[in-house]
């Protein structure tokens, strides 16, 4: 800046608007692009929790189609028998045979779902 510019009031005004203008923008860029490392390590845990529950949830959601697949099993199997009504064959057997016999469903005694359950 000149000394005339230094001391005329018009462009020293100017200045003054021009540099608050530079102030605003700044406070406004630090406030909305950085965060506190506390705010930051909140947001981080925060995130970590929701994908252990999401984790959780898609594993029940995969537990209970496998079940949902077993029951399916067993009621064409029970519907099966009710229609044809072998001898020497109880509804019982009938299920425990279709349910072995589902390659669908091998693996699923690790998960509880052994024929005793049904």
């Amino acid at each position: 800046m000149s000394p005339e510019q230094a001391t005329d009031v018009a462009a020293l005004t100017a200045q003054l608007a021009k540099i608050d203008g530079k102030l605003r923008e700044l406070m406004s860029s630090s406030r909305t692009r950085y965060v506190t490392r506390e705010r930051r390590d909140y947001l981080s845990a925060e995130l970590t929790n929701c994908v252990a529950r999401r984790d959780e949830t898609l594993a029940e959601v995969d537990c209970r189609r496998r079940h949902e697949m077993v029951l399916r099993v067993a009621l064409e199997a029970a519907r099966t028998y009710l229609n044809v009504q072998l001898p020497h064959q109880t509804v019982g057997d009938a299920v425990l045979l279709a349910l072995s016999n589902t390659s669908s469903l091998s693996g699923m005694h690790g998960l509880g779902l052994s024929m005793a359950w049904v």
